[in-house]
């Protein structure tokens, strides 16, 4: 009972992690974990900043990219939910969590229209892609 205890806690953990205080800590105003939906069950998600999203999205917003940076946008309520309305630069980064698993994004969104640009290199949002797929993988025990 125990380590379903300290599970459950760690998942909880790990996506407000994610979530929350990611966005805190880049200095943006949402972020979000973009799961696609597909024929697979996803495990109950009921929180904050995860978004299920048709499947295929990831693909048509990224366009074989590892990431993406846009500026002067207006935010997608497909993505950032009712954050979308303060979205002007947004990063999308693909997480390859688990081959059973369905496509998901990092999205990350500010207010600053020029927070992100197209022209930016986008190195480090890969690599707290990668890092974020690890912690995925323990949350989901693949």
């Amino acid at each position: 009972n125990s380590r379903i205890f300290f599970l459950c806690c760690w998942r909880n953990f790990t996506i407000n992690a994610m979530t929350t205080d990611l966005a805190v800590l880049l200095d943006v105003d949402a972020a979000v974990l973009a799961v696609e939906s597909n024929e697979l069950s996803l495990p109950q998600i009921s929180q904050h900043g995860v978004r299920v999203v048709a499947q295929g999205t990831c693909d048509a917003w990224l366009q074989n990219k590892a990431a993406r940076l846009d500026g002067s946008i207006a935010g997608d309520p497909q993505l950032f939910g009712p954050a979308a309305d303060l979205v002007q630069s947004q990063v999308l980064v693909r997480l390859d969590i688990d081959p059973r698993m369905p496509d998901a994004m990092l999205v990350l969104g500010s207010r600053n229209p020029e927070m992100f640009d197209p022209g930016q290199g986008s190195e480090l949002a890969q690599f707290l892609g990668r890092v974020i797929e690890r912690q995925l993988r323990i949350w989901l025990d693949v």
